[in-house]
């Protein structure tokens, strides 16, 4: 089973937004991208995390799918999760 778990991180002095992204177990901090909404901005850093952790395509397909059929669930005020 996989599970990938997502939390926005506010701005600081030295960053912009960002988003992380938990991969069963490995962590990538993906830059925020304002000219998605929420939503779309933890799936997208959960696709560009796998594609950087070197999963296999059909690891991106299956989030895109979880997240076609809103599979992706909210975890807190800050984040998502999803397993599959």
């Amino acid at each position: 089973m996989n599970t990938i778990k997502t939390k926005y991180l506010k701005p600081t002095d030295f960053a912009g937004s960002r988003i992380s992204v938990l991969v069963n177990g490995s962590l990538k901090i993906i830059p925020y991208q304002y000219q998605y909404n929420t939503k779309e901005n933890h799936v997208r850093a959960a696709m560009k995390a796998a594609q950087l952790l070197g999963k296999n395509p059909g690891f991106e397909y299956d989030i895109h799918k979880a997240f076609k059929k809103d599979d992706f669930v909210k975890s807190s005020q800050v984040g998502y999760s999803i397993e599959f």
